[in-house]
């Protein structure tokens, strides 16, 4: 998987922008090509897209040291520990809220 995705409840944008600005400038040696932002109902969603495939166990890392929701990412790795794959999910619509994208 290219991807990886962070679920960051309760923030604001101008914390969201200075996030993403952070991760593109420390993850671009890493193979980060573009972050993706989404507005959901409790916050926002990034998708960082990377150029090469990012094993779990550095996907973790990844997501805790930008801040991922604790519970999402402790339920992702019993996922990961359980099922071997499907651990790092974002949904695009939760309780009849679609998240959008947001231009940053």
């Amino acid at each position: 998987m290219n991807r990886v995705g962070l679920d960051l409840d309760y923030y604001d944008l101008p914390s969201v922008i200075e996030l993403k600005r952070r991760i593109l400038k420390e993850e671009e040696q890493n193979g980060l090509t573009q972050v993706l932002v989404f507005k959901t109902k409790h916050g926002y969603h990034l998708e960082l897209i990377y150029d090469r495939d990012i094993p779990p166990e550095e996907n973790f890392l990844i997501r805790e040291k930008y801040g991922d929701c604790e519970r999402r990412l402790e339920y992702s790795q019993r996922r990961y520990m359980l099922l071997g794959d499907c651990y790092d999910i974002l949904f695009h619509e939760k309780k009849g809220f679609l998240r959008r994208r947001v231009w940053i």
